[in-house]
């Protein structure tokens, strides 16, 4: 609201040092009982997420300019994913995801919905219904597909069936 840049020291899980920059925030977002907050460096050409327990110090500061993103909307940023990664040209188009579920999921996925696309587009005899989604590709996502382990099967798109048998695979190999 006050359109305040910050200095921020900040070290990701993929980073040996923390490093210090300019940041100017826009949102905090709660998932999964981690807070992150959305904004932009001087050096982003998009809004990215910090989680605020990698933050290891921040000050207002005087000397930058708050950058504004007018693209920038929460209601609609946030509409068409699961979790918080978004990254332009990689992980912001809309995908249709489908999948199966066996019996015993299908009154779980349907009382607490992986996502507010969520449809069902076929039941089965057996008990079993086909579902579908749509969402912007992410880490989140997969996470969110792989809690249900052999509960469900990723039925489309490709990409999505690819990486999520690449990681049952790595999975699998854990416990030979």
């Amino acid at each position: 609201i006050a359109k305040q840049p910050l200095i921020l020291t900040y070290q990701s899980f993929k980073s040996l040092k923390p490093n210090t920059y300019a940041f100017s925030p826009y949102i905090l977002k709660e998932y999964r009982n981690r807070w992150f907050v959305f904004g932009r460096g001087p050096r982003d050409k998009y809004v990215v997420n910090l989680a605020l327990d990698r933050i290891v110090s921040l000050t207002a500061s005087i000397g930058e300019t708050f950058i504004e993103d007018p693209a920038f909307d929460p209601e609609t940023y946030f509409k068409d994913m699961i979790g918080v990664t978004k990254i332009p040209g990689t992980m912001d188009r809309e995908t249709a995801v489908r999948f199966w579920a066996e019996p015993k999921q299908v009154p779980y996925i349907e009382t607490k919905p992986l996502h507010s696309s969520q449809m069902v587009l076929e039941r089965n005899e057996d008990g079993s219904a086909i579902f579908q989604i749509t969402v912007c590709l992410n880490y989140e996502l997969e996470k969110s597909l792989l809690e249900f382990a052999e509960g469900i099967k990723v039925l489309s798109p490709k990409s999505l069936v690819a990486s999520i048998s690449k990681r049952y695979c790595k999975a699998k190999s854990l416990y030979e």
